[in-house]
């Protein structure tokens, strides 16, 4: 029996759901912060789910879940700009009720960190959904708003260093309960020797600790204060080259639950001959302290040779991009893991992806019928036999890049919350034409700057004109 045409207004919301998830590429594949350009693949993503709910109202009531699954801060107004969104939204569309994850990439002036506390308490007020929550500024300052609360529904948790050490353990004491990952930095080993109290998080499967510098830093506080009884992921990222004996405490206490190590270093593709262990036996000894491991990822091929391990079934090497794939150690470093099933290169230029060979598990691909690709606009990877890459360029071709201009995209500050609606002082909506419910910024660079220059000159302004002012984006 033939079969009638549907006209695409007619769709199903199934099928359009099915169409948008193939349209937009998975977060995991997504780097958010501002130094990947106008043109990354982030900002591609974020366009093409600002344009579907531009096309009609069908495709905005399916696509409006897609812009708000993900949200991303990267400029300081966004905030109370976020927050206003949320508590304007109505029964019918309730924002809040759409976010999963929240990633603040964004420098918060001291002058508004009372705000940035109140504003943050309400957002996990109306986010009752909210799982990942990752706070990632660029760089330290000195944290001086109150203690955050974060939501109950939180199972992520990722803070880089600007949160003061004794923050942190009460934001784990509140929020450890329900935690499944936990992203954190190495604290100083001076705050950590005053620590008494046990942190305790019973579901915790997964953990990754990053070290700025190998002095200073105590991993003293993952073995004797944090309590993970289920840990069965480890990560441990480092700037410069590992030192064994440094992490060897805490692999002598969970080493044996752990199902998936990763050894990550932001540099080390500086060096093709990079080695993860100073000598064989320090990696021996590492090995051994982990009998049940299945799943090693590393960044150097050379450190393996003369390694063994009973039961790792995989192992994962990161590699620049022109290393030959076929290795001379190859069979000399397969002949130390007798369950292994096989070694995977991944191409160093998804080094930014530390996440991706857990993600894309080995096992994806066992045959070459089996070889796929996650092609979207800016990214394209390639998952062969034994091999994790590109497949072109995680950028656009030469002749597609548009010139960027901040008055007539204005991508860096809108891109993360789209059209998002403002209402005046009198209470009417000021819409900018599009047909959306999002509030839209056109503040260039410079006026931020100012703004918060002409906040520094002046630190006696009342909090309220602080906010203001943190809103307008301007002077």
């Amino acid at each position: 029996m033939p079969t009638v045409p549907v006209p695409i207004q007619c769709l199903p919301p199934e099928i359009l759901n099915s169409i948008f998830q193939r349209t937009i590429p998975p977060t995991f594949l997504l780097d958010v912060s501002l130094y990947a350009g106008p043109h990354s693949p982030w900002f591609k993503a974020t366009k093409i789910k600002k344009s579907i709910i531009l096309v009609c109202r069908s495709w905005y009531t399916i696509g409006i879940r897609f812009l708000y699954e993900d949200i991303v801060l990267q400029r300081p107004h966004q905030i109370p700009a976020f927050v206003r969104t949320l508590d304007t939204s109505s029964l019918a569309q309730d924002f809040g009720y759409l976010v999963k994850s929240i990633n603040i990439c964004t420098y918060i002036p001291p002058e508004f960190s009372i705000s940035f506390n109140k504003h943050l308490t309400r957002i996990m007020d109306n986010c009752p959904r909210l799982q990942q929550f990752n706070f990632s500024p660029p760089f330290k300052w000195p944290f001086t708003a109150p203690n955050p609360i974060l939501s109950w529904s939180i199972t992520s948790l990722s803070l880089n260093d600007s949160f003061p050490f004794a923050i942190v353990l009460r934001i784990l004491g509140a929020a450890g309960g329900q935690l499944r990952h936990l992203g954190m930095h190495a604290p100083p080993s001076s705050v950590v020797s005053g620590t008494e109290r046990l942190c305790y998080l019973p579901y915790l499967l997964s953990l990754q600790i990053y070290f700025r510098t190998w002095e200073g830093f105590s991993i003293s506080f993952f073995v004797d204060v944090l309590c993970i009884p289920r840990i069965k992921h480890l990560t441990l990222r480092s700037v410069g080259q590992f030192e064994a004996s440094f992490f060897l405490p805490i692999l002598e206490k969970h080493g044996p639950k752990l199902c998936v190590l990763q050894l990550h270093t932001e540099n080390c593709m500086d060096d093709v001959h990079n080695t993860d262990f100073e000598e064989h036996t320090d990696g021996q000894i590492l090995l051994d302290l982990c009998p049940g491991l299945e799943h090693l990822v590393i960044e150097s091929t050379r450190a393996m040779v003369g390694l063994s391990h009973p039961n790792i079934q995989w192992l994962d090497v990161w590699i620049p991009g022109d290393v030959t794939p076929s290795w001379r150690h190859r069979s000399e470093i397969l002949a130390g893991f007798r369950a292994c099933r096989g070694l995977r290169e991944i191409h160093s230029v998804l080094m930014h992806l530390f996440d991706i060979a857990t993600l894309l598990p080995p096992d994806m691909v066992a045959t070459d019928l089996d070889t796929f690709e996650i092609a979207f606009p800016g990214a394209c990877v390639r998952h062969g036999v034994g091999r994790l890459d590109l497949a072109r360029r995680i950028d656009v071709d030469s002749w597609d890049v548009p010139t960027y201009d901040t008055d007539s995209g204005a991508i860096l500050e809108s891109d993360c919350t789209s059209d998002w609606v403002t209402k005046s002082d009198d209470g009417e909506s000021e819409d900018d034409g599009a047909q959306s419910s999002v509030l839209s910024y056109q503040d260039s660079e410079a006026s931020d700057s100012n703004s918060v220059k002409n906040l520094k000159e002046d630190e006696a302004l009342p909090q309220q004109e602080l906010e203001s002012l943190l809103v307008s984006g301007n002077n």
